[in-house]
């Protein structure tokens, strides 16, 4: 007679979102299997990163931060560990202006209290010289 192994979970798909939340699975004794056909196209693949503040269209910020991201600086390294693998490298964003106009905005934005900790600098002119197109500056 045949004996079947029993999962807790099942999971479709192994980007980013899959396997962390394989990982929070693990991490609390669950039994979990992935399916993934890694030849096609997601979105991790394309990603800038693991995460962003400030996304979107509007460039707003990212729904949950003051939450999601105090959590995420402790568990990227958790899993780190648990994996032996390095793939958490925090790193600032600069997003240059495209308009005097948002620049303003920017400097509106960057007066709130809830963009703290967002939001390091903002620059009024060109500060990367022939390594970004940014004649008007932009947001660190």
């Amino acid at each position: 007679m045949k004996r079947h192994k029993t999962v807790d979970y099942i999971i479709i798909g192994q980007g980013l979102a899959g396997s962390c939340l394989a990982l929070q699975l693990i991490f609390r004794n669950k039994a979990v299997v992935v399916f993934d056909q890694p030849h096609f196209n997601h979105s991790t693949s394309v990603a800038a990163g693991l995460f962003n503040p400030i996304t979107g269209k509007m460039l707003a910020k990212s729904w949950q931060a003051d939450i999601l991201f105090p959590y995420l600086y402790t568990f990227y390294p958790y899993a780190e560990r648990h994996l032996k693998k390095k793939f958490f490298y925090p790193t600032p964003l600069y997003r240059p202006f495209s308009s005097v106009e948002e620049q303003n905005e920017w400097m509106g934005r960057s007066t709130h209290a809830s963009m703290k900790g967002y939001i390091e600098n903002i620059f009024m002119k060109s500060t990367y010289g022939n390594d970004v197109h940014d004649p008007v500056g932009g947001v660190l």
